[in-house]
């Protein structure tokens, strides 16, 4: 037996393996009970459907609600939504006439109702009835259902997700399972001990085989046909009524996908609104919120006394920030030494005559005492100052109260004058410089930003500048909230508001969608199951909103959510 595998391509026993092994099973030998699989067996329900998506449908719809009510399995599903906005109509009282017989629907899904109706197994044209109750909603809709001559859908023609939409109820069991790796088990050690060399790519090739059998190797069994199970069937699209893209540009969308993609839609309603620019902008401080420290003169910094602050540290209007030791060039220095020692030799001849004076007071004029007091506090205060020119520490004060937000000092460090030590900024208050290219845009009503964060920030006009900056206008905006979460120097958009009116539909800007060849597009909603694009000019209302200037129509229903999921629609 071994020669005979050496002698005969390994290829050729893989195929002849797979071929048995899937030949077997499209003879029914791992078919599922109960099942007729002889010549006369009718046709499977999928292969009944008809290519039309209207197949047995009646729409209804007025200006409260939209309704489809589809034909499945001797019963009807009802598919309830508001007009306005698509969306499905939950807790609704539903009940069907039918030449004056009336029947009760249930809810299976939200905006999904059933109602048995075993005269839809009959073909013709029925006239129904359609009261619906609900929160603030009493609606009453008549419309003729016509059901044709083909085969009534029933719940198996359901369509499965994925390439076995063929076999709805495709669960392979565990055996199937094993029988499968049992096969691939037999190949691998075949070619392990005819040619180890091609034993993995031998294996792969027999998985790949296996996987593509002719006909379907597995069946299912076991499917749960208990009511509520049908309920959730009946909630799936029709196997031939799925969503496309129609010859004239038109998708056709079941509403069992609009549930499933949440498309959601406005009523088209022209209004006046103001023309909208956007600005780049950065944050500034507050010049009455913010300071700077700065040294007054050359000196070393002196922390023995205060520790130098850190960023993010709050303080207080007038707190001492750190010390400033004065330094003198050696001339200068010289100079002031000499001054101390002459102010001290004449602060001790002053004392020495003082002296002497009050000895002989009541001997000698007041007036001569008193001159020689004036005469040594004199020297005593100038003495005082020349020391604490050579010796003393100069403070550093906060000009303000707020946080710490730059420091460019090191113990021991030498600044010179007007050196920039601390920058305080108080952040209840920050400004908004914005830079504007049009005059037009200077002509505003109201302003606002957004952050990083997402908040939205409401921006008051302070000034705008007569210097151009960049070949722009600055504008200048005070934040109207009290501690806004900004940080200096962060970069901005300003959506303005301008004066200016312009006539327009306002949409979200998420219906907002491009064309194959780069247009402007919206998609307006014309029927219950059909949507149709609609080219656009529209101009920009603020950061989450856009006009629509041209190609709307007052009342059109347009998709205000789930446009970009239209587009793909193929």
């Amino acid at each position: 037996m071994m020669n005979l595998f050496r002698r005969t391509p390994l290829g050729l026993v893989v195929l002849l393996l797979l071929w048995a092994a899937a030949s077997g099973a499209s003879v029914g030998a791992w078919a599922h009970g109960g099942e007729e699989h002889g010549h006369d067996a009718p046709a499977s329900p999928a292969a009944a459907i008809p290519a039309a998506p209207e197949h047995n449908k009646l729409l209804l719809s007025d200006d409260t609600l939209e309704l489809v009510v589809q034909v499945v399995d001797r019963a009807l599903l009802i598919y309830v939504d508001r007009f306005g906005s698509n969306q499905p109509l939950t807790g609704a009282d539903l009940t069907l006439e039918l030449d004056g017989a009336e029947s009760g629907a249930r809810e299976i899904r939200p905006g999904l109702y059933r109602v048995d109706a075993p005269w839809a197994a009959s073909a013709g044209a029925y006239e129904l009835l359609l009261t619906i109750d609900a929160d603030a909603i009493s609606d009453l809709l008549i419309g003729v259902l016509e059901i044709s001559d083909a085969s009534p859908l029933t719940d198996a023609a359901r369509s499965t997700p994925g390439d076995l939409a063929a076999f709805p109820g495709w669960r392979p069991d565990g055996w199937q399972w094993g029988v499968a790796a049992l096969t691939l088990l037999v190949v691998l050690l075949i070619a392990l001990k005819v040619r180890p060399r091609q034993a993995v790519t031998t294996t792969l090739v027999a998985l790949a085989l296996l996987l593509s059998a002719p006909d379907p190797l597995w069946a299912h069994g076991g499917e749960d046909h208990s009511a509520a199970a049908q309920d959730a069937a009946s909630a799936l699209p029709l196997s031939g009524d799925r969503a496309r893209r129609l010859p004239s540009g038109e998708v056709y969308l079941p509403k069992p996908n609009q549930r499933t993609l949440q498309i959601l839609t406005q009523i088209a309603a022209p209004e006046a609104v103001p023309a909208s620019y956007q600005l780049t902008a950065h944050v500034v401080a507050s010049p009455n919120h913010s300071g700077q420290v700065q040294a007054a003169q050359n000196g070393r910094i002196d922390t023995s006394r205060v520790p130098l602050p850190h960023i993010g540290q709050w303080v207080e209007q007038g707190q001492v920030l750190s010390h400033i030791l004065p330094i003198a060039a050696r001339f200068e220095q010289g100079n002031q030494q000499a001054q101390q020692a002459e102010l001290s030799s004449a602060l001790r001849l002053a004392e020495q005559r003082h002296g002497r004076l009050l000895k002989l007071q009541g001997s000698v004029p007041q007036k001569e005492i008193d001159e020689a007091q004036n005469q040594v506090d004199s020297l005593k205060a100038r003495l005082a100052a020349v020391v604490k020119s050579l010796r003393g520490l100069e403070p550093l004060y906060a000009p303000i109260a707020g946080y710490i937000t730059a420091v460019e000092a090191t113990p021991g460090q030498i600044v010179e004058g007007q050196s920039v030590l601390f920058q305080i900024v108080d952040p209840t208050r920050m400004q908004v410089e914005a830079l504007a290219y049009d005059r037009q845009t200077t002509l505003l009503e109201s302003a606002y930003s957004v952050n990083r964060a997402g908040d939205r920030l409401e921006l008051s006009l302070l000034g705008i500048g007569v210097n151009l900056k960049g070949h722009a206008i600055p504008m200048l905006f005070e934040v109207v909230a009290d501690n806004p979460p900004l940080a200096i120097g962060e970069a901005l958009t300003v959506y303005v508001s301008g004066q200016q009116r312009t006539e327009g539909v306002v949409l979200p800007r998420a219906s907002l969608v491009k064309g194959g060849q780069g247009e402007d597009l919206v998609w307006t909603h014309p029927q219950a199951e059909r949507f149709a694009p609609r080219a656009v000019r529209w101009s920009s209302v603020d950061r989450e909103r856009i006009a629509v200037t041209d190609g709307l129509h007052e009342g059109d229903r347009v998709v205000v959510q789930g446009a970009t999921l239209l587009s793909q629609i193929r």
